[in-house]
Formats: C-alpha cells, structure tokens, sequence
C-alpha cells in the first residue's frame, strides 16, 4: 500500500547501503595484515597499504609467483623459498611487496632462549590460509642444527622441521621464506629437502636493467652497475632531492659505498 515513491526510496536506499558494503571491502581488500608470532604468543603489527611505497619486484620471483598463482588456483596448498646473499639486496622487501601484489598476510617468526618446541608448534599452528610465514636471517639463529646466541636454550632445530612439515598444521595457501646472507649455515635438512625449501635463490646485486627499472636513467645505471639495491635507491632518493648534476659529479663516491654522500 506503500506510494510508489516510497519503494523507490527503499530500493535506493538498499542498493546504497550494499555500495557501501562492497565498496569498504574493497578498502579492506588494499592492506594486507603483519603478525610476529614468538613461540605460543601472536601479535598483530599492524596493516600494511598494498598501494604504498611501491617496489619494482626483481626477476628472480618469478618461480615463486609461479607457485602463488598455483595455490591460489587450490592446484597446490603450500610452497616455499629460501632467499640468499649478500645483505641490502632487498630480500625481505621482496617478499613484502609479493604479498602486496598477492594479497597475502605475512606472519614473521621470531624466537628466544625460553621458548619451548611445543610453543613454536603451537604458534605455527595458528597460521592463517593465504600467509607467508617468514623465518628472517635464519642463518643468524642457527648455524646448522645449532642455537646461537642463546645459552641453554629450551627449544631445539627439530621444532623447525616439524613447524615446515605441517605437525600442527595441514598448510592451505600458505608460503615459507627463509632469508640468510649465508646459506652454508642452513642445514641441508631443510636447504636440500624440496618438501621443506622448494627453491633456492641466490639474490645477487642488481644487473643495470634492474638498476634501470629504479633509476630510469639509463647512462647513471650503467655507472652504478656493483652497487646493492638499497644503494641504488639511495642513489634514486639524492637524484631526486639534489638534481642529476650533483649525482653524476660525486658518482665515485656513490659507487665506493660512501652512503653518507646519500644520506
């Protein structure tokens, strides 16, 4: 009995208020979430925009987004990446902005002396699907199958090893990374099992098309050929701020690792 004006109303209102539904969900959809797991303990770091400070995603990811695409097409339910060499080459920053890209929420593992192996279980037990679980600077915890840093620790290397094989866990969509400048020190239980670390890249310093893709200058690129990716954009940030001119004069400096030229 209602006029027709009123039932316009309505069905408005109504088509509104599911806009603004999907529209804050597409919102949501622009962060991906950052968590620190510490043994049984997880603790939400924040929300990272997936549209901010955005990074060029060097060549050598390509096998991983290979297996990304793959699990999110349900084809695979888990896979992994050990990341190696030399420091400042933008390891982790990678694997932030394939999360980015991906919309994967990353989850980073940290450890100390008074954590149990039931704890770290317990803590990867907690894994979301679509998750990058990040071991950073592994090689900096264990040398080996050995602890270091720690005295007397209350975990041991096999917690690790059951945390990857899923124990606790049947993985769905989710990625393991390790970083490490030395990949020597990560024992071949983990480094030469694919079930464990399906690949293993070596993340050298950037060849001048890679250096190219951050400075887009072709002539200054080939100058900076030997520097690491966080001297290239340092180099891209004093080009910015002082002008090609003050670049190109103090060029041997940069290129000697002077940073405090770029600073």
């Amino acid at each position: 009995k209602e006029s027709v004006g009123v039932i316009t109303y309505f069905r408005w209102y109504d088509k509104k208020i599911k806009e603004i539904i999907k529209s804050d969900e597409q919102i949501d959809t622009e962060h991906i979430n950052i968590y620190i797991s510490v043994g049984s303990n997880e603790n939400y770091l924040g929300k990272l925009n997936v549209k901010s400070n955005k990074k060029q995603l060097r060549s050598f990811v390509k096998p991983i987004e290979d297996d990304i695409i793959r699990m999110m097409n349900g084809e695979i339910d888990k896979s992994s990446a050990i990341l190696y060499g030399p420091p400042g080459n933008s390891k982790t920053t990678c694997i932030r902005e394939l999360a980015k890209k991906y919309g994967y929420d990353i989850k980073f593992v940290s450890f100390n002396k008074d954590l149990k192996n039931i704890d770290i279980l317990q803590g990867m037990s907690y894994t979301r699907d679509k998750t990058f679980v990040v071991f950073e600077d592994f090689a900096s915890v264990f040398d080996k199958r050995d602890v270091l840093h720690y005295e007397n620790p209350s975990f041991t290397f096999d917690a690790i090893l059951n945390s990857i094989d899923g124990i606790y866990n049947n993985y769905k969509n989710v990625m393991f990374f390790m970083t490490a400048n030395d990949i020597s020190k990560i024992d071949d239980s983990i480094k030469n099992r694919p079930s464990r670390m399906k690949h293993k890249i070596f993340v050298s310093n950037p060849n001048v098309q890679e250096i190219n893709d951050i400075l887009n200058d072709v002539s200054l690129s080939k100058k900076c050929v030997g520097m690491n990716v966080d001297e290239v954009y340092l180099v891209k940030e004093t080009y910015l701020n002082m002008g090609a001119k003050y670049v190109n004069d103090n060029i041997e400096t940069l290129v000697n690792r002077n940073l405090d030229v770029c600073q």
